[in-house]
C-alpha cells in the first residue's frame, strides 16, 4: 500500500522460445492491472491450469474482490466480491482438489478452485474448509516486526510451516529496546479428508530452536526445491 501497483511480466522473443539453447535476452513488460491505488493484495494461487493466477485484494469490507490472470492470453477477469479464506500464497493440492493456505485466525484452511468458466457461480466465494483440531500458530504472539508465519508445499499433501515468535511469550524488543529474542518452529504434516469430509492433520512434527538474542531482526521464510 506504500508503492504504486505494478503488474509486471518476464518474456522472452519467441525466435529464443523455439530455439534448443535459448538465449538470456529476457525482460519485463509492465501489464495493466485492475487494482485500485490503496488496494492490498491478500492473497493469490496458481490455478491447476498451469497459467492463471488467482489474486484476492481489498481497500476495506466493501470494496473487495479476486480476480484472475490468464498468462496466455495476457487478459484479467473479475470473479466477484468474495475474498480467499487464507493468506498470501495459497498451493494447490491434487490429492484434496483444493488450494491449501493460512487461516488468519492460525489454523489450516482448503478451498475449492473455482471453475474458469463464465457461469454466474464464479462470482460465489468457493467452499472452504479448516482443520480445526489443531491451531498451528498463535496470530497474538507474532512478532511485530515479522512477516508472520509462511506456508510452502512439499508434494504429496504433504507441508512445511514456519512461524517466528517471541521468546517466552514476551514481546520482541522490551520498553529500552533490548532485543529479548524469539523461536523458531518448523513444523512437516499432511492433509486429508477424513470420512464425513472433514479437514485433518496428520503427522504432524515440530522442531523448535532459539534464534540468537543479538538479531535486531528476524523473518523466515518457508520454501521448497
Amino acid at each position: 500500500m506504500r508503492r504504486p501497483h505494478s503488474f509486471q511480466v518476464l518474456t522472452a522473443t519467441k525466435d529464443d522460445m523455439n530455439t534448443l539453447c535459448p538465449s538470456t535476452d529476457w525482460s519485463w513488460k509492465s501489464m495493466p492491472a485492475p487494482f485500485a491505488k490503496d488496494e492490498k493484495i491478500e492473497s493469490y494461487a496458481l490455478h491447476p491450469d498451469g497459467h492463471t493466477i488467482f489474486v484476492s485484494s481489498y481497500i476495506n469490507d466493501i470494496n473487495r474482490g479476486t480476480f484472475s490472470f490468464d498468462t496466455k492470453t495476457r487478459e484479467w477477469r473479475r470473479h466477484g466480491e468474495w475474498m480467499f479464506p487464507f493468506v498470501l500464497e495459497g498451493y494447490f493440492d491434487a490429492d484434496l482438489d483444493a488450494w491449501v493456505g493460512l487461516h488468519p485466525d492460525g489454523y489450516i484452511c482448503s478451498c475449492q478452485v473455482p471453475s474458469l468458466s463464465n457461469s454466474s457461480s464464479t462470482l460465489q466465494q468457493p467452499n472452504w474448509k479448516m482443520a480445526k483440531e489443531h491451531r498451528m500458530w498463535n496470530p497474538y504472539h507474532q512478532l511485530a516486526r515479522g512477516r508472520g508465519p509462511t506456508l510452502t508445499y512439499m508434494g504429496n499433501s504433504r507441508f512445511f510451516l514456519v512461524d517466528c515468535v517471541a521468546a517466552d511469550g514476551l514481546e520482541f524488543q522490551d520498553a529500552f529496546g533490548d532485543s529479548r529474542g524469539c523461536v523458531l518452529n518448523m513444523t512437516t504434516f499432511h492433509l486429508r479428508y477424513d470420512s464425513e469430509g472433514n479437514l485433518r492433520i496428520k503427522d504432524r512434527n515440530t522442531t523448535s530452536c532459539r534464534v540468537s538474542k543479538q538479531l535486531s531482526t528476524f523473518s523466515p521464510v518457508a520454501f521448497w526445491m
